[in-house]
């Protein structure tokens, strides 16, 4: 059970890897926050930066990041950039953070006369509400007044991806957008989404919701490619939801057909799980049928007893 739940946790944090290393998406994210949706960064000024940096503490250690990249303009750096994601509230986050920014510094020292900040953004999807302090001067609590003054107040930057307000959102113009609008809606039951752009990096997005919901978008995502049809948000999760409700809806039929009921029994009981789809999940009973992919004559004779029964 636990190496299990270990796959799954490497499996989302290589999902949320891979979308935010897109540099067109990390720039989104960056200018909707920080620019107020303006595009100051380009997706072309930012540099890769291996995300792994060494240090030696009498030892030799090293400090992995999840996202790494130098905003440049010419040959100039402007900053580094830096971003971890969060599934979960982490009370040490913040040393973490003072401990990556510190490293950073370091290997500019040791590599050059370049010198430019250093900023690491924490990306949190959790359900609940970031609960631990966001600076130094809160997290280590009373400090003596006499010593604060010589006390760096290091803050922490959260972008709390679930609770993030509507204007934020509404400046991000990448597959991010996408993300965030599903994490903040998926529970609503009239969810229905009716962004109709173009999903940039569609693979990627519908990784990462795939791990994130446990709803195969990823499929959808290759059936949507099939067909040569556009992937939007309105596609993505109208194809997710008629292929959960196919795989869902067959096994309940080959249960029926399991045991051995009569052909008329078995097209009552289709009725009655047509008729549920159409309540539940507001489908017409031409989009089930398409859905499910069911032959002619059963279509007729189920029609024909979903109208007995309506």
């Amino acid at each position: 059970m636990q190496k299990k739940q270990q796959t799954q946790r490497k499996q989302k944090d290589l999902a949320e890897k891979k979308l935010l290393d897109c540099n067109d998406v990390f720039a989104d994210i960056v200018n909707a926050v920080v620019f107020q949706g303006k595009p100051v960064i380009r997706p072309e000024d930012l540099r890769e930066v291996h995300p792994v940096s060494a240090y030696s503490e009498g030892d030799f250690r090293q400090l992995e990041r999840d996202i790494a990249k130098r905003w440049v303009k010419g040959k100039t750096t402007l900053c580094f950039l830096g971003a971890e994601n969060q599934n979960e509230v982490d009370p040490d986050m913040l040393f973490r953070n003072i401990g990556y920014d510190g490293v950073t510094y370091r290997e500019e020292i040791n590599h050059g006369k370049e010198r430019y900040p250093a900023i690491t953004f924490v990306l949190y999807y959790g359900d609940k509400p970031w609960n631990k302090p966001l600076s130094l001067y809160e997290t280590l609590g009373n400090i003596p007044e006499e010593l604060k003054r010589y006390v760096n107040d290091y803050r922490m930057n959260l972008i709390d991806v679930k609770r993030m307000d509507k204007e934020t959102i509404h400046k991000l113009q990448s597959g991010f957008r996408v993300i965030t609008e599903h994490i903040q809606n998926r529970n609503r039951s009239n969810y229905q989404p009716d962004d109709t752009r173009r999903i940039v990096h569609a693979e990627e997005v519908g990784a990462f919701m795939t791990e994130y919901t446990g709803i195969n978008y990823s499929s959808a995502v290759q059936s949507l490619r099939k067909k040569r049809k556009k992937i939007t948000m309105k596609s993505l999760l109208s194809e997710a939801e008629k292929k959960e409700i196919r795989e869902k809806t067959t096994e309940e039929v080959t249960a029926d057909v399991t045991q051995k009921v009569t052909a008329d029994v078995t097209v009552k009981n289709f009725a009655v799980c047509v008729l549920n789809l159409m309540k539940k999940k507001n489908m017409t009973i031409e989009d089930i049928f398409e859905t499910l992919e069911i032959p002619t004559k059963l279509q007729e004779a189920v029609l024909e007893e979903v109208k007995k029964l309506s």
